[in-house]
């Protein structure tokens, strides 16, 4: 008999899976095996009982991972039974991982070639009894833990139910600010609006004799210490006090146009002594050191004593 050759490839530095590519590895569909009936240590002594009597007939694709100990022999060992679930399962995950996959690189595919076929060989060694399942059993006495909170989580819950009332109160509490502020805002339009247009008291209309007698014993006193003289009695209220706006806004209006005229006038003045200073220097006297303060005088009266017709204006008005 030939001996089988095998072709052997070098593994590239990549994964399994097409994440090299840059294609997100497909997650598996299938939940993990759990078998929830309680294996007996005695099956697994046997080495007679690890190889398979038959092939069961696999499920079909649609029936779920969770139901699949129901298409199981009935008259199989439970080691048998856990083989045969075993083989199913990474069957099933062999299948989903050998499905076509575009736009992945040759290495990829070449790593994905090799990782199925390692899984066929598993798959086969797990048939044929090669691979041991006794470390997928569990003693028939497993005494069931008890699941206790965590204690942090206990007192954190508590703090938050502490939490939750205290902002519960804080939101109850500023509900009420708002009401009462509201109901403020009300009162207050309220009685603004209940106020009289005409509120100017007159001193002739104050009943003083009647508000005498209302009036605590040491208001009295200091009323009449204090607030009753000669000259209260004998000062007369005028009938209206005409603050005259308009009279006054002529007044300033006059004062303003005064002071215009006068700068006015000022400037002309100015001007009129500074062209006759520049004419007398051009003049060339006989005498060099004849005094020149006389001859400014008479300029400077020359100047002054001619009326301006700004001047004029002003007298006018």
């Amino acid at each position: 008999m030939a001996k089988k050759q095998y072709q052997s490839f070098a593994l590239p530095f990549a994964s399994t899976n097409s994440s090299d590519s840059g294609v997100p590895a497909r997650k598996s569909q299938y939940p993990a095996f759990i078998y929830s009936s309680k294996y007996s240590q005695q099956s697994f002594d046997s080495d007679a009982s690890s190889v398979l009597p038959m092939d069961a007939r696999k499920p079909l694709p649609e029936v779920e991972t969770t139901d699949y100990y129901k298409h199981l022999p009935s008259d199989w060992t439970d080691e048998q039974k856990t083989r045969q679930l075993l083989i199913w399962f990474m069957e099933r995950e062999a299948d989903i991982e050998s499905s076509p996959e575009t736009h992945v690189t040759a290495e990829a595919k070449r790593a994905r070639l090799v990782a199925y076929r390692l899984k066929q060989k598993i798959i086969k060694d797990m048939k044929e009894g090669k691979m041991d399942v006794s470390c997928y059993n569990r003693p028939d006495n497993l005494e069931e833990v008890e699941e206790k909170e965590n204690p942090i989580n206990v007192a954190n819950a508590d703090k938050l139910e502490a939490l939750s009332k205290a902002n519960q109160n804080f939101s109850d509490e500023m509900h009420d600010w708002k009401n009462t502020r509201n109901q403020i805002y009300q009162a207050h339009a309220e009685a603004v609006d209940a106020i009289p247009e005409n509120t100017v008291i007159r001193y002739e209309d104050v009943d003083v004799d009647f508000m005498l007698q209302h009036l605590h014993e040491d208001q009295q006193q200091f009323y009449e210490k204090y607030c009753v003289t000669e000259e209260m009695n004998t000062m007369e209220i005028p009938d209206s006090i005409n603050p005259g706006i308009t009279h006054i806004r002529q007044q300033l209006n006059t004062v303003n146009q005064f002071q215009s005229h006068a700068r006015k006038a000022l400037g002309q003045q100015e001007s009129k002594l500074a062209q006759k200073l520049y004419e007398g220097s051009q003049y060339i006297p006989k005498g060099r050191h004849q005094n020149r303060v006389p001859h400014l005088e008479i300029v400077l009266k020359d100047v002054l004593s001619e009326p301006t017709r700004e001047d004029n204006s002003i007298t006018d008005n």
